[in-house]
């Protein structure tokens, strides 16, 4: 078994195969082995809560960088045929008659990752359907804010035409289904 050992900032102080500190949680060898070998570097990471299950730690860069496979590349968000479509972890955008739903799927190290570093705003572009050159709209969301709400809902912004979304690429994945019009 290993251990990262942290204080009461979610600053970490050691990696160990023993449990010698009140703030411990367990990991694996290769995190282990990272920081034992420098690989990682402790000022690099910190332990943060999860924001909906409390009690529950993960581990996290202390800057916020997209890694990992793109979820989402830049251009149309892609269309869901229904409301319940399989979006596991990610953000749906509803467009309803008057309004736009936005429904945080976000996985919980996701929402650990972007809870502790700077506002992580993401620009949503709603175009014409046909032509994406053609701009009718666009919303700003703070992810950093948005993680801890199940839904926002925006006002306007085209809702009631046929329009997509366009986005710049992310590792967040995304899903535009068309709701009530």
């Amino acid at each position: 078994m290993f251990y990262i050992h942290y204080d009461d900032e979610g600053n970490i102080l050691s990696v160990s195969n023993h449990i010698d500190t009140e703030l411990w949680i367990e990991t694996t060898q290769e995190i282990f082995d990272d920081f034992s070998f420098g690989r990682k570097h402790f000022h690099e990471y910190m332990m943060v809560e999860d924001i909906r299950v409390k009690g529950k730690m993960h581990l996290v860069s202390t800057t916020y960088i997209e890694e990992g496979n793109t979820a989402h590349t830049t251009g149309p968000i892609i269309r869901a045929d229904r409301l319940d479509a399989d979006i596991q972890f990610g953000i749906q955008i509803i467009q309803n008659k008057y309004s736009w739903t936005v429904n945080n799927f976000i996985d919980n190290k996701t929402c650990a990752s972007l809870s502790i570093g700077d506002d992580y705003f993401k620009e949503y572009y709603i175009v014409d359907a046909t032509n994406r050159f053609i701009l009718f709209d666009k919303f700003t969301l703070n992810l950093k804010d948005f993680i801890h709400t199940d839904s926002i809902e925006i006002q306007g912004c085209s809702s009631n035409m046929n329009v997509s979304v366009v986005t710049r690429s992310s590792h967040i994945p995304h899903a535009h289904t068309i709701g009530n019009l």
